[in-house]
């Protein structure tokens, strides 16, 4: 499967990452390449993960990982990564 990014989750990853590496840059890349790695894993059976309480869709999961939940949508052979937020966080920030 593919995976591919949506704009949106691409300006809130910046905003976290550049939030994190106000504190520390080397924890800033160090949670980037994480929360990548796992994203990259989300692609072997996609369906294992939660669906989304907020919405009434099969196809849109979500996968919890380093305090923030990130959303995804699969779709024939692509998963698209969808938004990405704090799980203590509304879904809409």
């Amino acid at each position: 499967m593919n995976i591919k990014y949506s704009r949106k989750f691409s300006r809130q990853m910046g905003y976290i990452v550049g939030f994190i590496a106000q504190d520390s840059k080397n924890r800033a890349y160090a949670f980037k390449e994480q929360i990548f790695k796992q994203i990259s894993t989300i692609a072997f059976m996609p369906y294992r993960f939660r669906k989304s309480p907020f919405l009434d869709n099969e196809n849109i999961r979500e996968m919890i990982s380093k305090g923030y939940v990130i959303r995804f949508l699969i779709a024939n052979d692509t998963i698209e990564i969808l938004a990405i937020y704090s799980k203590n966080r509304d879904k809409d920030e």
